[in-house]
């Protein structure tokens, strides 16, 4: 009776040991063989063109990194406090670049500009002084919008400034 059980015993063990070839086997034949080959890429991932081209960004000369920068332009001006909501056309840290742009606008040949319809405005803060180059006055920021997508083509963007918090 033990010689049974012991002869079973080795039939299960030799049984589970020829499975275990037989999937080694099948796990080298068909794991080996490549199906298709993916060679490494040794060229650079992108390139930066010499020829940027696009359209030049304004306003690149901000003074947040500059914190030791000194404004030595003296320049008294009095924002207006009859200004609510306005159309900003543009803006910089330099009044002499505004106000040649203002007076630029101003001599235009068959200019939609008045005069009394551009205001240059100042904002001061602690990283300098920024002038602003604002079109017209409105009561509210949404008749401001709404003068701005009627009549101002000459904007790629609609900026209202309320003029009012700008100290």
């Amino acid at each position: 009776m033990k010689e049974k059980k012991i002869y079973k015993r080795i039939i299960k063990y030799s049984i589970f040991i020829i499975l275990f070839i037989i999937m080694f086997f099948f796990y080298i034949f068909f794991t080996e063989k490549v199906f298709f080959k993916i060679p490494p890429y040794k060229e650079p991932f992108y390139i930066i063109p010499k020829d940027k081209g696009g359209q030049t960004i304004s306003n690149q000369d901000k003074k947040g990194l500059h914190l030791s920068y000194n404004n030595n332009e003296n320049i008294d001006l009095i924002n207006d406090n009859s200004l609510n909501f306005s159309i900003q056309l543009f803006s910089n840290n330099n009044y002499s670049f505004i106000k040649d742009k203002r007076q630029e606008l101003l001599n235009i040949k068959d200019t939609i500009y008045l005069p009394q319809d551009l205001f240059i405005v100042v904002l001061n803060n602690d990283l300098g002084i920024e002038y602003f180059l604002l079109y017209k006055n409105f009561t509210t920021r949404i008749e401001a919008l709404e003068h701005c997508e009627k009549y101002a083509y000459f904007l790629d963007n609609c900026l209202i400034l309320n003029v009012k918090n700008i100290d």
